[in-house]
């Protein structure tokens, strides 16, 4: 049950960097910090409940730490507010819930890309704000959690 509260914190939190994110292209760091703060507390709870895999939280976590560094090399090209959002998701959500949520970031952003790239011309110039993505695909296997359970 405290799970499932933090699970909505981390959902309503996301829900407002998202919007942050489409108008201003930024989200504010007291905000991921908030985000990441509840993600850890998530695994707290599942490390009292005994439902923690080392080899398996490893993997969960790798993507959000890889687009960390990406965005540390590339002076925020691709911004670590988006390595630290896929870094609670890694630490919020179990296997089958992350790839739920993996596999509908992924073709939501493919679609909307290839709509940007068919019906604008500038495209290659058009700078996407990525947290929404990740907002619906955290929704996606929370979602998938609830239900599941």
């Amino acid at each position: 049950m405290i799970k499932k509260i933090v699970i909505l914190a981390i959902l309503l939190l996301m829900f407002k960097l998202s919007i942050e994110d489409i108008r201003t292209r930024q989200v504010s760091k007291f905000g991921m910090y908030s985000v990441i703060f509840f993600a850890i507390v998530c695994k707290i709870v599942d490390l009292y409940n005994g439902k923690i895999f080392p080899e398996m939280e490893l993997i969960l976590i790798l993507p959000g730490i890889i687009l960390l560094l990406i965005g540390c090399v590339n002076k925020e090209v691709c911004g670590t507010g988006d390595g630290m959002a896929l870094l609670a998701m890694g630490m919020m959500l179990s296997v089958a819930e992350y790839l739920i949520g993996i596999i509908t970031l992924g073709v939501i952003t493919f679609i909307f890309s290839g709509m940007i790239l068919l019906l604008k011309r500038d495209a290659g110039k058009c700078k996407i704000p990525y947290i929404p993505f990740i907002f619906i695909g955290m929704l996606a296997g929370s979602i998938y959690s609830f239900v599941r359970k």
